[in-house]
């Protein structure tokens, strides 16, 4: 090899690796009530499917959420906010360059609680037929 060869196999993988790392996308969407009304501070998630990376957002005071700078791959969205089912869309393929949509409607869901109750119960003798003496003055 010449002298030249090496700094410019350098020069091209570094081009190479540089132009990788900038191929991306973009998800952006609004988050929507049944009845059409915009839904502001819900949670929002992309999670990239082969890798697990999870990005997460808050819609603005218009609904509206967006994730800039996708790496390319399959995602999934997800919605959350309380008082409404969670919204999920999967199989979503961000291409170099690709600018996604991806709308919710959240649809109404059941308020969930969890009560606990415990106590000691009183224990009552059920085998023993045989009466007690009371006190005597």
């Amino acid at each position: 090899m010449n002298s030249c060869t090496m700094p410019m196999i350098f020069l091209i993988l570094l081009c190479a690796t540089v132009a990788l790392a900038s191929i991306t996308g973009t998800i952006s969407g609004i988050v929507t009530d049944p009845a059409g009304a915009l839904i502001s501070g819900a949670d929002v998630s992309a999670t990239n499917v082969l890798t697990g990376v999870v990005h997460t957002v808050k819609t603005d005071a218009k609904g509206f959420y967006s994730f800039l700078a996708l790496p390319i791959g399959t995602y999934t969205i997800s919605v959350h906010y309380e008082g409404f089912k969670d919204f999920q869309q999967k199989q979503i393929v961000i291409d170099a360059n690709s600018a996604l949509r991806v709308d919710a409607t959240q649809q109404v869901g059941a308020v969930q609680q969890q009560v606990s109750v415990s106590s000691t119960g009183v224990q009552v003798e059920t085998t023993n037929t045989q009466m007690g003496e009371g006190a005597r003055p």
